[in-house]
């Protein structure tokens, strides 16, 4: 490892600019100038939005598939195997990030001498029963996890000791907290626009939230609803909106880049997701004064404090009646977290009819709409603060930095197999 700077190899995806995308190009252009962070793409498209900051905080960028121009097959399995370790080399990182979960061939490429650490951002809910998840956690020297949630459903999916994982809460990005929040009013007119945030895929239960909106509109509230985030189930979106007649109340505004004036421009924010390892748009709704209403389920209940900062509905709908509601039962999660009992269950959903019922009690009551504005926010810049988010990652990744460098991990091995 290079004597002058902690450097640190990533791992991790950058084709979609979801939440860990985000938050990982934050804390590498945010972490403490020591640092230098080398980003190795298990493919090399990455999505357009995101590559100035990758460029600006990442030392290096590499694809393990590509020599230069070249794409490594497949097999023979030593070609991407000798690449990753060139590119490791290249890098003197000592520590190596996985930000979710590797493949197998992967992990068998590391040197041994490097500190490897699996960081679980919600890949753990996308693995089935026979994946070999408990084998492959086994090679990892740490485990952080980004939410209580995501380290009690490794433990309870697969009957893990993660006594010794580190719990480290994902930050509001920098680049989304407004210096100055103007007080929000909701007018007698009882007009309202209402928010939601994320890929358009199925776990994200984007059409919950425009069912919510035509049952609002039924009860006599001109609510539209605005929906930031690209994905595969844009068209099945906006064909639900037609069939409500609610397509001129719904805007599609994919990528947002400015998520400050989004929030701006919301009353309410909506995250009416059947599985969350966390929610980073939901705190960063927060911190610009903006309540929430969530499932709650996984790690949401982390973050909202129900009646305080918004509200949070219990899943009660079995996921079986998604399909009548605009959904689809791809891709989703055998089990989700269940905050409450502290136990895995089976997929649900939040009801609509909950969430309307729950918008129409903030919105006739000013005095306690007001103080949720103002809570949220506070809690959003003291418990999800990303000065904070930073320097605990910061300080892990060097400790970790440090046991590589004198060896000690590679006795630690040598140890355990003799």
């Amino acid at each position: 490892m290079n004597n002058t700077f902690l450097d640190v190899a990533h791992f991790v995806s950058l084709r979609n600019a979801g939440g860990l995308e985000q938050c990982y190009l934050e804390y590498i252009n945010h972490s403490a100038p020591q640092f230098r962070h080398h980003t190795i793409l298990p493919r090399p498209e990455i999505a357009e939005e995101l590559k100035t900051e990758l460029e600006n905080g990442s030392y290096s960028v590499s694809c393990y598939k590509k020599w230069g121009s070249l794409r490594l097959p497949s097999h023979p399995v030593s070609l991407r195997k000798w690449n990753v370790k060139r590119i490791l080399g290249k890098s003197h990182a000592g520590v190596i990030v996985f930000w979710n979960a590797p493949g197998a061939p992967i992990l068998r490429s590391l040197p041994e001498d490097l500190f490897v650490i699996y960081y679980e951002h919600g890949a753990a809910w996308k693995k089935r029963a026979d994946s070999g998840v408990n084998d492959t956690l086994k090679v990892f020297d740490g485990i952080i996890c980004n939410s209580k949630a995501s380290k009690r459903y490794l433990e309870l999916r697969w009957h893990l000791d993660l006594s010794s994982a580190q719990i480290v809460l994902n930050g509001v990005r920098p680049s989304c907290v407004p210096s100055y929040v103007r007080e929000k009013t909701l007018g007698s007119s009882r007009h309202l626009t209402i928010g939601v945030a994320g890929r358009l895929v199925p776990i994200k239960g984007m059409c919950l939230a425009i069912q919510s909106l035509a049952i609002l509109r039924s009860r006599g509230i001109d609510a539209i609803l605005l929906i930031a985030g690209r994905g595969v189930e844009r068209a099945r979106l906006e064909e639900l909106s037609r069939s409500l007649g609610v397509e001129k109340e719904v805007s599609f505004l994919g990528h947002v880049h400015d998520m400050k004036e989004f929030f701006r421009r919301i009353h309410l924010f909506l995250v009416p997701s059947i599985q969350e390892s966390f929610g980073l748009a939901c705190v960063e709704a927060m911190a610009n004064g903006v309540p929430v209403i969530a499932s709650n389920v996984d790690g949401l209940g982390e973050l909202v404090e129900d009646g305080v900062t918004g509200f949070l509905i219990e899943p009660e709908l079995p996921i079986e009646m998604y399909p009548s509601l605009g959904g689809t039962l791809a891709h989703l999660p055998e089990y989700v977290y269940d905050p409450v009992k502290d136990t895995l269950s089976l997929p649900r959903m939040i009801s609509p009819e909950r969430v309307a019922d729950q918008v129409l009690q903030l919105i006739g009551d000013l005095d306690l709409y007001r103080r949720m504005c103002k809570k949220a926010r506070e809690r959003a810049l003291s418990a999800f603060c990303f000065t904070r988010y930073a320097k605990e990652l910061d300080s892990i990744l060097s400790s970790y930095a440090s046991h590589s460098a004198s060896g000690y991990w590679m006795a630690k091995r040598e140890a355990s197999h003799a």
